[in-house]
């Protein structure tokens, strides 16, 4: 078993699928950064101008800065009653956002919108290698059915957990380069939000995000495993998650949205929609039947299908 193991692994490497899923990772996680070190400096440059308009009319900066504000969106138009205070505000929530102490928060605030797709590719990759290179009949001949299942099972868990790990490991790394350029150009402590109490731990926010890779990961490898193509499972994993609209209480977008809210705080550019009526018990259900679901289906579709059926 542990011999199957590492070839499979392996395989993965040497066929640059780890190399691919991990630069597409860092390249969104590398997008992230860029789009909130922009609402840094645009959100900046806001206050500064606002600022300028106070001391131009002869406004009291100070009282403002002091009080309070209301936000209220009509449309595409805008209204706050505090302007100065608001961007203020913004500027130190994209400053946090953008800090060391909250770059691994963040990456994984983006786990609900990309991970489905990208690590459902791996499921899908790790589904349908055998029979694409027809290696499935002599793997069942080494090891049984159900082992083959079972570590096929290991190795999307140890590569998800892999590409997850490495792609935060560099946005850690370049996160904080990143900041470090902000602080050389703006005056960061009169902004600065630190000491901020999150909603939960990074270790909870790693769980969940690779939770998501997981679970998506299991969903395209049963999809690969019951059709045998990796461009139809993409593509229903795609229309899923891109396409199909919210679908209410037992669907699992929702439940994930329910999570993601009670996880993570969405300082920075990331944002996600509201989820819709539901509640802890109904959203745990629908997730773990799901997942023992895809497991199901696709133990029984390994130990069931002939070998020969290639």
């Amino acid at each position: 078993m542990k011999q199957q193991i590492k070839n499979e692994l392996m395989y993965l490497l040497y066929s640059k699928i780890y190399i691919i899923l991990l630069l597409l990772l860092c390249g969104i996680f590398f997008a992230i950064l860029f789009m909130n070190y922009n609402s840094v400096f645009d959100s900046y440059d806001s206050y500064v101008r606002t600022k300028q308009y106070y001391q131009e009319n002869n406004l009291d900066i100070e009282e403002d800065l002091s009080g309070t504000y209301t936000y209220e969106k009509v449309g595409d138009t805008v209204n706050v009653s505090n302007p100065i205070l608001y961007y203020k505000e913004c500027v130190g929530r994209f400053l946090y956002a953008a800090s060391p102490e909250y770059t691994t928060s963040q990456m994984l605030e983006s786990s609900i919108l990309f991970f489905p797709l990208l690590f459902g590719i791996l499921g899908l990759v790790v589904s349908n290698n055998d029979y694409k290179y027809k290696t499935i009949k002599l793997k069942s001949v080494m090891v049984s059915k159900r082992d083959f299942g079972i570590f096929k099972q290991l190795s999307i868990i140890i590569s998800s957990f892999s590409i997850l790990a490495a792609a935060l490991l560099i946005a850690k790394i370049a996160g904080y380069l990143e900041y470090s350029i902000v602080c050389t150009k703006l005056p960061v402590s009169d902004f600065y939000l630190g000491g901020m109490l999150p909603r939960s731990t990074v270790f909870t926010k790693v769980m969940f995000g690779y939770g998501i890779a997981l679970l998506y990961a299991e969903i395209g490898y049963t999809l690969g495993i019951v059709f045998k193509n990796t461009l139809v499972g993409a593509a229903a994993i795609a229309a899923y998650t891109l396409a199909v609209p919210n679908l209410g209480k037992f669907d699992l977008k929702n439940s994930l949205y329910y999570f993601a809210h009670n996880v993570f705080d969405f300082y920075g550019v990331i944002s996600l929609e509201a989820s819709k009526e539901t509640s802890l018990f109904a959203a745990i259900s629908v997730v773990v039947i799901l997942f023992i679901l895809f497991i199901t289906v696709n133990m029984a579709v390994i130990t069931r299908r002939s070998s020969y059926d290639c």
